[in-house]
């Protein structure tokens, strides 16, 4: 991690294409498994950071929300203002793939327990029967994987979103709070010269403690963007 700011993840200006196998199976991250294998991986090796899911995008679009919130309402709410930042697509997304694994939870044990009385039954067996069932046992976990995978994947992308959101939200009031202070005590020290500045001076140095505790700088706004970078360079577009 650069000390005067964060590097840029990848010099691609075009954003990669994949297909809707690679989407399904995760196969675009097969090239960072084959390097991470050989070598230890640094930021270049990470796909390029998207635009929606860089903290700064996410967190202008939270406080528009809340600006909007705070307007047209008396007693506003920042969970509404987060509910907002869920596109419809991650909502269908993530309901679709909730459904789907749940639909084979419920498949499973009713599907075994068919083939089983097939196989108990004194009656002469069927074999194309048997073979349909055990067919439909296979892709029923098949599909139901593939729900829960892709459920928590994005489940986990949408909270690594938002905690970035509210996070970049938290430190842009700190930081406007300071300077506020900064200003007061400037007009004071400016009116007053002869009153004593310590309080003014104590409170301004308690202030800058706190600002500085959000700086992007700090070890964990790296930690932080990082995991971010990992997480949404994972999400690519498609065609």
């Amino acid at each position: 991690m650069a000390r005067n700011g964060y590097k840029r993840i990848s010099t691609k200006e075009d954003k990669e294409i994949v297909s809707f196998v690679s989407l399904l199976f995760f196969q675009w991250m097969n090239s960072i498994f084959k390097i991470g294998s050989k070598r230890p991986l640094d930021e270049n090796d990470f796909l390029p950071l998207s635009k929606e899911n860089s903290a700064s995008f996410l967190t202008d679009q939270l406080q528009a929300n809340w600006n909007k919130e705070r307007a047209n309402q008396t007693r506003p709410k920042l969970w509404k203002s987060v509910i907002k930042l869920i596109s419809v697509k991650d909502a269908m997304i993530i309901g679709f793939t909730n459904a789907l694994y749940s639909i084979s939870l419920l498949l499973q044990p009713l599907l075994l327990g068919y083939l089983i009385s097939i196989l108990m039954s004194a009656e002469p067996k069927k074999n194309n029967l048997l073979y349909g069932c055990i067919l439909a046992l296979c892709i029923n976990s098949f599909i139901g994987a593939l729900g829960m995978h892709h459920s928590a994947y994005r489940c986990e992308l949408l909270g690594i979103q938002i905690s970035c959101a509210l996070k970049g939200l938290v430190y842009h009031k700190v930081s406007t709070n300071s300077l506020d202070q900064r200003l007061r005590c400037h007009l004071f020290s400016t009116k007053k010269s002869t009153a004593n500045p310590n309080k003014c001076n104590a409170n301004v140095t308690q202030s800058n403690a706190r600002s500085s505790s959000y700086n992007p700088g700090h070890k964990y706004w790296d930690s932080l963007w990082q995991m971010t970078s990992q997480a949404a360079s994972i999400k690519t577009k498609t065609a």
